[in-house]
Formats: structure tokens, C-alpha cells, sequence
């Protein structure tokens, strides 16, 4: 089966299809039931889902990337460039693991936590912009407003937030946000 015809596209989600269909072949599971599945997967709710594309800007919901490791793999995944919108509570957080994948894809943070300097100390002058702020709805609006036709919103944290209770909530504050644009 082609690449292109997974339903699941990206780097990692086509690793992923692989390490599945490598154990598929191990426990006898038909050629044709992994082919149908594969084709015909979909994205479980705010794992680098397609949240909508708007004036030509596709808006991703990577909401369940609480840690530097997943924002890693979601920024790593992006072929366009990025609107990152980042943040929530990061005592512990370790951007610096992101530089490189900062200074090649992405052209803005948009970021929504309490204390900027880990992100500043991090990226400035690695990115065109970093802007703060208060609101998920803001988030979202300036993300749009700082984007071009072919540019891609990905909201992936980094870290919990505790202004959520849980980062599904999170994401589905980031749909909305995105319906009143």
C-alpha cells in the first residue's frame, strides 16, 4: 500500500501505521483488514487533530502534548510553517530541547502561560514573534491575525495548564475558538 493513501499522514503517524502493520503480520491479522483500517483511521480527539482550514490556515489540536517530548513530535510533523501556540504551567519545562525545531519551522509563539522568560530565554530571536496571551480565544485570534494562506496553527502546549481541568477540555476551548473566527 502507497503512503499516500494512509489516512493518517505525517511523519510520525506513518511510523506509527508501520510498527502497527509489523504487528498485524505477527498475530495473523488479513492484508485486507489492515489495508481497510489503515485507510479509513481517523485521529482520536486532540492528538494532532485537523480542527479546520481557514482561508487557507489549517488549525491542528494537539492539545494532549502536555511534555517537550510530544511537542516534539508534533512540531517535527508540521510541513508548513508553524503558529505555535504554546504554554500553561512550565516550571518544568525544558524548551530548549525545541530549539532546532524552533528555529526551522516556526515563524510565531503564540503563548498563553503565566511566565514568559523560559520562552523568551528560549526563543527570541529565533522566531518573526512571540506574543502573549490571556485567552484561548485570543490565542486563536492572534494565531490567525500573525498567519498567511499555507500557514498552520498548532496548538500543542508543551505542559499541562491549569487553568483546564484536563487538556481535552483545553482543546475543546480551542475548537470553539476557532468557530468564532
Amino acid at each position: 500500500m502507497n503512503f499516500e493513501k494512509l489516512a493518517q499522514q505525517g511523519r510520525t503517524k506513518v511510523y506509527s501505521s508501520l510498527a502497527s502493520s509489523v504487528t498485524a503480520n505477527i498475530v495473523d491479522i488479513r492484508n485486507e483488514n489492515m489495508k481497510s483500517t489503515f485507510q479509513n483511521y481517523f485521529n482520536r480527539d486532540h492528538r494532532l487533530q485537523f480542527v479546520a482550514s481557514i482561508q487557507n490556515v489549517d488549525f491542528i489540536d494537539d492539545t494532549k502534548a502536555e511534555n517537550i517530548n510530544s511537542t516534539w513530535y508534533a512540531l517535527e510533523d508540521m510541513t508548513k510553517p508553524i503558529i505555535w501556540i504554546a504554554g500553561g504551567n512550565d516550571e518544568n519545562c525544558d524548551y530548549s530541547k525545541l530549539t532546532d525545531l524552533v528555529r526551522n519551522k516556526v515563524k510565531c509563539i503564540i503563548y498563553t502561560g503565566k511566565n514568559i522568560d523560559k520562552i523568551l530565554d528560549n526563543f527570541q530571536g529565533l522566531v518573526e514573534k512571540i506574543i502573549i496571551s490571556d485567552s484561548m480565544d485570543d490565542a486563536a485570534l492572534k494565531a490567525f491575525r500573525n498567519s498567511i494562506r499555507g500557514d498552520v496553527v498548532l496548538l500543542s502546549p508543551a505542559c499541562p495548564d491549569n487553568n483546564y481541568e484536563s487538556f481535552h477540555e483545553k482543546g475543546l476551548a480551542f475548537k470553539k475558538a476557532i468557530n468564532k473566527i
